[in-house]
């Protein structure tokens, strides 16, 4: 006979299983499946992000009077958020050359694109310029951060993004139409904690047993 806590650990150790993906995050190359929108008034590429770490590999150039911009939008789930944009690999053409980023809510790109300080703070939620010199860094922080510290720009934010839909706006900041940047990003959206679905588990069975008694 099969109780009814050894039904509940057997369902927790399903639920358990369940909890963790085979494979964690999500990967998309510009190169292998073609390209990111680049036009801000067309709906941006819609990328499937889980929890893991989702890598997003791109390149954009130049020139400043017609870029080639990547826009793209993912989906953090309910329970999630995304803890983090690490920036794996930068590699531009001249010394200080940087990519613009910027993020904001929803799954539309800014339309018209922001170009002064007060178009800024109305369209993004933050961005950041980023080099090789950030390779291994994590910049979430940094995006959030612009707002708080210039009092002008976007309206920033602290920690980690909640659950939502989000717009990633990425360009080159080079005027040489023959300039070309390559970037290399992973956005961290941690995976379900099992020990809180352990405790429910363990809730469960400790009720059962007060029914007993």
């Amino acid at each position: 006979m099969v109780t009814a806590s050894r039904c509940v650990l057997m369902a927790l150790g399903l639920t358990l299983t369940l909890a963790t993906p085979a494979l964690a995050g999500s990967y998309y190359d510009e190169s292998i499946y073609g390209d990111l929108q680049s036009d801000n008034t067309q709906p941006p590429t819609a990328l499937s992000f889980s929890g893991g770490a989702n890598q997003v590999i791109g390149t954009t150039y130049g020139p400043r009077t017609a870029p080639d911009r990547d826009f793209f939008t993912f989906t953090v789930p309910v329970g999630g958020n995304l803890s983090s944009i690490l920036v794996v690999d930068a590699v531009g053409q001249g010394p200080g050359q940087q990519e613009f980023i910027s993020i904001n809510a929803g799954s539309a790109a800014p339309n018209p694109l922001p170009t002064n300080a007060a178009s800024t703070k109305s369209a993004l939620l933050g961005y950041w310029h980023f080099s090789a010199s950030d390779d291994g860094t994590d910049i979430l922080q940094e995006m959030g951060s612009t707002g708080r510290v210039s009092g002008v720009d976007p309206a920033g934010f602290i920690g980690s993004l909640p659950a939502g839909q989000y717009t990633i706006w990425i360009q080159d900041t080079a005027g040489d139409a023959d300039h070309r940047s390559t970037y290399n990003l992973v956005f961290n959206i941690p995976e379900p904690a099992t020990g809180v679905l352990a405790l429910a588990g363990l809730s469960a069975i400790a009720a059962i047993r007060r029914r007993r008694r």
